[in-house]
């Protein structure tokens, strides 16, 4: 193991890494000068590495550039589990190859980088990978439909990106915890969404597409649902009185929509509500919630 995150290291990082060969966990997260140096491509030092037993690759936040799919043009880690690159400066396409030579992958963290292109079908490839994070890139395209395969993801993250067009169907995604598809183009209806998604999902983030319709019935289903987030899209008719039955619910942002009608009833049931959102939207000028009487051009 070698770990080195949380320092002020600076410069570029060594390309004799090579050197350790029975290297399993490299971390250097967050020194955040170590890629201010001026290097083309500080992942150079990727590609260098000769350890066949490497699971852990952390190294966020350090300002990294480089072109990712030629950084990782000559890597072979069949044994990697944790690639961890978020909040640099990594540019390029993702590269098919990184879901074939990197079979173990259960973490892939990429959010916060200059990305651009489609996420590729090859990604289904990856059994194992429980969590999926893209977001603050500009990704493109549409979702592939091999999203499915991934039948153990845990967090699915392509936020701020360029998405367009409907969501592939997430029906084997049963063990789904936080769903953040926020800031992109994508059109479905929100029907579609909640009709095939994890009813175990804790988080959703759907805010700022062009989603239509109404809020489905089915979302009542959700009973773990924690934070739900549908502003700024098409969407109209009445709050579901279902809506009532997530318990669990502490934040809840509805504005920007043309809903109709008013607060259901049900509302009284969500105890731990904290944050509602309903600005532009078409209520009454009050309404009772819990114990608590709400304005809806108010967040609590």
């Amino acid at each position: 193991m070698l770990e080195l995150s949380w320092n002020g290291f600076t410069g570029k990082v060594p390309d004799n890494m090579g050197n350790m060969q029975n290297l399993q966990v490299l971390g250097l997260s967050a020194n955040k000068q170590l890629g201010s140096s001026g290097h083309a491509d500080d992942l150079k030092f990727l590609s260098s590495i000769n350890s066949t037993v490497l699971r852990i690759i952390r190294a966020s936040h350090c300002q990294l550039s480089g072109i990712l799919h030629k950084s990782l043009a000559n890597v072979s880690f069949t044994q990697l589990e944790v690639l961890s690159l978020s909040r640099n400066q990594i540019s390029g396409i993702i590269p098919s190859e990184i879901f074939i030579k990197l079979p173990n992958l259960t973490i892939l963290h990429l959010r916060d980088n200059f990305l651009t292109g489609n996420i590729p079908q090859d990604i289904g490839k990856l059994n194992n990978l429980q969590a999926l994070t893209l977001g603050n890139n500009n990704l493109s395209g549409r979702i592939p439909s091999s999203i499915n395969n991934l039948a153990r993801l845990l967090y699915l993250e392509l936020h701020h990106n360029n998405f367009e067009g409907v969501i592939p169907n997430t029906s084997n995604l049963q063990s789904l915890l936080e769903l953040r598809l926020n800031e992109n183009k994508l059109n479905a209806t929100l029907e579609q969404v909640f009709d095939q998604t994890s009813h175990g999902l804790l988080y959703a983030y759907l805010a700022d597409n062009s989603f239509t319709g109404s809020l489905p019935v089915e979302v009542g289903n959700f009973e773990y649902l924690e934070e739900m987030d549908v502003s700024n899209n098409y969407l109209e008719g009445e709050i579901p009185n279902t809506l009532g039955k997530c318990l669990s619910l502490e934040r809840l942002s509805l504005m920007g929509n043309s809903f109709r009608g008013s607060i259901p009833p049900s509302f009284s049931s969500l105890q731990g509500l904290t944050f509602l959102d309903c600005l532009k939207t078409k209520f009454p000028e009050k309404f009772q919630c819990s114990c608590k009487t709400y304005h809806p051009l108010c967040n609590i």
